[in-house]
């Protein structure tokens, strides 16, 4: 074996160590100021709970002491359907959650999603498939999941009250242009994991999305629409992530500009 292929497998092990054992279990919390946004928004993506992991525990916490009074996800809760303790977390906000493609599952998805709609609900949490729910001065507009086909935008769109902040939450990216069409002034989404494992000068390698939409993560703005992407927080057909940790977003009203794209 020649010192090169030492050096080089030497690399590969320490990065899947890092991955495994460290920034898997990395929470990084995010503040993003909005223009225009009505109140303080927590925003969480992807968590793929299958255990009880420390690094559910942080989020937890993270939500419990945010003083933010709403809480959105953007699918793919479970891999595991448990009654799981981050679950209690949830209780104090006003919830609103869509389904992902692991939430749907692929065998007896009905069956699955009756069970996750039941476990969420169970700490108040709404969950929004192709539909939308107004408080005051905001409109969260949930559009279920295009990797899915199951999205229906006009549907999700339909009856929203004028003059509100118009926050739509789907869980691919997939359908981003036909709700873009719709001129909402928000757009949260997941899915991708950000490639979860991010090669240095290149980014993602892979997004899970069939025509390859590798969207910014973070914020970017298109037209008048804050498209607000995250990388998730769990993991899923391998455990690790590299250069692309953990991450639960707050969102916060502000004058201040959206970085343009």
């Amino acid at each position: 074996m020649t010192l090169a292929v030492i050096v080089v497998a030497s690399i590969f092990a320490a990065a899947a160590f890092w991955g495994f054992f460290i920034e898997r279990h990395r929470l990084i919390e995010k503040t993003y100021y909005i223009d225009g946004l009505p109140e303080e928004i927590i925003l969480i993506a992807d968590l793929h709970l299958r255990c009880e992991l420390k690094l559910f525990e942080k989020v937890a916490e993270a939500i419990m002491k945010n003083p933010a009074g709403i809480l959105i996800s953007a699918g793919d809760t479970f891999e595991t359907i448990k009654d799981y303790r981050i679950l209690k977390a949830f209780a104090g906000k006003a919830c609103y959650f869509v389904l992902g493609n692991n939430d749907y599952g692929n065998i007896n998805s009905y069956g699955r999603e009756m069970k996750i709609k039941a476990l969420l609900k169970k700490y108040g949490v709404k969950v929004l498939q192709n539909g939308s729910v107004s408080e005051d001065s905001l409109t969260v507009i949930g559009v279920d999941d295009p990797h899915k086909k199951k999205q229906n935008i006009e549907k999700a769109f339909r009856d929203i009250p004028e003059g509100t902040f118009r926050l739509a939450v789907v869980h691919s990216p997939e359908a981003n242009m036909e709700i873009l069409k719709m001129s909402p002034d928000l757009v949260f989404y997941g899915h991708t994991h950000g490639g979860q494992i991010r090669v240095p000068f290149i980014g993602s390698i892979f997004d899970n999305t069939e025509k390859c939409l590798k969207t910014p993560l973070g914020v970017h703005r298109i037209g008048n629409t804050v498209f607000v992407h995250s990388s998730g927080i769990g993991t899923t057909l391998f455990p690790l992530r590299f250069l692309n940790p953990p991450e639960i977003i707050y969102l916060k009203p502000s004058k201040k500009e959206i970085p343009g794209s």
